[in-house]
């Protein structure tokens, strides 16, 4: 596949010359080549608002990504804004970024001509002896789907909205695996392999899969297979990605990326029976298959958020979002502490249970730990996500001053794509949003305090050092005492 184009419009000489320098670094952690140009049509554009030149041609820009190279706070609104000086991490992974979506446009409109073609074709074979038969067909056809339109439901009027980026679907025969006994084989003899051929092979698989318009309870089926096989490999490092870990950072990056893109296609997958349902006006309280559904998606975005903290990086954008969203749509529909089950799919927890185990996760400020530290904590919350309490807030919270509020309190902006923050140190504007939502860890740090307690006892002595350990550096965060300095920078 030839080189994705760079042209640089109306860049100073220095900025010029630092674009071609940081290309050139970054060639290492780049999954695709990239290349600048001077002339002709360019996958992206970078522009400088610093010059007369880059101004006017960033008001002539019609075509490809765009990007606006600027020390600044800019009002405009490019796809990407690169912050000068460069830096080599953050302009690889914003070239990578683009490259993921040239490729998810370029294979929309592959899609779109292919049903031209076949419509184009299909129109052809049609002979004049069969107009006839054509037009009863045609009036047939039209009665159902007269009928069929007049049936058409609508998202349910009192439950919140739900809005998904999802890819565009199709009826084309996929190039993936539809029956379940054959999936299970399949992914049996996969696991014989490395972890990243096990990563490459499913992505091949799940990728068609959710771009295919296939019944909700096989779709299901199918997506509870993956989700047993991904689970482990999340979980799990093989002696060929810890030498890869050590060995080459590029190649560490890119089957980190490849991963976290599998997690995000598994969530996907779920999000397409959640948007199904949604759009006909289905409630997660009367149908099993939209609820689990909805909890599947909540634990696959937990855990691409665990995946970001253990490599250190921000959680994907609109992820914290979604959970957000998805909890209000649950706490409507009266869902959130209901445990749901089909035959031949597994259980699934409660939401309330998988959003406050991710949200206790979250505030604890992971960023602290290792890799294995923030998978260990995670595990831990477990035993106190039930113990939390989430609602709406009172008159008190809502407009008490700041230093007389509580420790173990925090704010839930369910509008924001943030962790909760600290009751404390949230403006009461905020805490006064219909949106806002109150998050009580008390009782949770009542229920730490007494593992304290069952540990310092002479028969425990010992039993629980490593969970000990991890708590005491945890609970400061829970409890809002302590106040992090330094915040992490979030990647662009």
């Amino acid at each position: 596949m030839p080189a994705f184009r760079i042209k640089a419009c109306g860049l100073k000489k220095i900025d010029n010359t630092s674009l071609r320098s940081m290309l050139t670094l970054a060639s290492n952690l780049l999954t695709h080549n990239w290349e600048i140009i001077d002339d002709g049509k360019a996958d992206l554009s970078i522009y400088s608002l610093e010059t007369t030149e880059g101004k006017a041609a960033w008001l002539e820009h019609d075509q490809g990504f765009s990007a606006i190279l600027s020390s600044q706070k800019i009002t405009e609104k490019p796809d990407i804004v690169l912050k000068k000086p460069l830096r080599t991490k953050n302009f690889s992974e914003m070239l990578n970024a683009i490259e993921d979506k040239i490729k998810l446009v370029k294979q929309s409109k592959k899609i779109t001509r292919t049903k031209k073609a076949t419509t184009t074709v299909q129109k052809s074979k049609v002979t004049q002896k069969d107009t006839a038969k054509s037009s009863l067909l045609f009036t047939s056809l039209s009665s159902g789907l007269s009928k069929h339109l007049i049936g058409i439901k609508s998202p349910a009027w009192n439950l919140p909205q739900l809005t998904f980026n999802l890819p565009i679907q199709n009826l084309t025969k996929p190039d993936t695996i539809l029956d379940l006994k054959t999936l299970k084989k399949w992914l049996k003899e996969l696991s014989k392999k490395d972890n990243a051929a096990m990563v490459s092979a499913i992505l091949g698989n799940i990728i068609p899969l959710n771009r295919t318009v296939i019944p909700i309870r096989t779709r299901l089926s199918l997506l509870d297979i993956y989700q047993q096989s991904i689970t482990q490999l999340m979980f799990s490092r093989d002696i060929t990605s810890i030498k890869l870990e050590r060995s080459s950072q590029s190649a560490h990056i890119k089957s980190m990326r490849a991963l976290m893109l599998l997690i995000e296609e598994l969530s996907i997958g779920y999000k397409i029976i959640i948007d199904e349902a949604y759009h006909r006006g289905e409630r997660p309280n009367a149908n099993d298959f939209f609820l689990i559904a909805i909890n599947r998606t909540a634990e696959n975005i937990s855990l691409s958020i665990l995946l970001a903290y253990s490599y250190y990086r921000t959680p994907s954008a609109a992820a914290i979002n979604t959970l957000h969203q998805l909890y209000l749509y649950c706490e409507a529909s009266n869902t959130l502490h209901k445990t749901v089950s089909i035959k031949g799919v597994s259980t699934s927890k409660p939401f309330y249970h998988i959003y406050s185990q991710i949200m206790l996760t979250g505030i604890a400020d992971p960023f602290r730990l290792t890799k294995f530290e923030v998978f260990k904590l995670h595990t831990l919350m477990n035993d106190y996500a039930d113990k939390v309490e989430i609602g709406p807030l009172i008159n008190k919270h809502k407009n008490a001053p700041n230093e007389f509020l509580m420790t173990g309190y925090f704010c839930i902006n369910t509008s924001s794509d943030q962790m909760p923050t600290a009751l404390a140190q949230t403006s009461i504007e905020k805490r006064r949003s219909p949106q806002a939502r109150l998050l009580n860890t008390q009782p949770a740090v009542k229920a730490i305090g007494d593992l304290f307690q069952r540990a310092d006892l002479p028969a425990n002595k010992g039993m629980y050092d490593l969970d000990i350990k991890l708590l005491q550096q945890a609970l400061p965060q829970i409890n809002t005492s302590y106040d992090r300095q330094f915040h992490r920078l979030p990647s662009s």
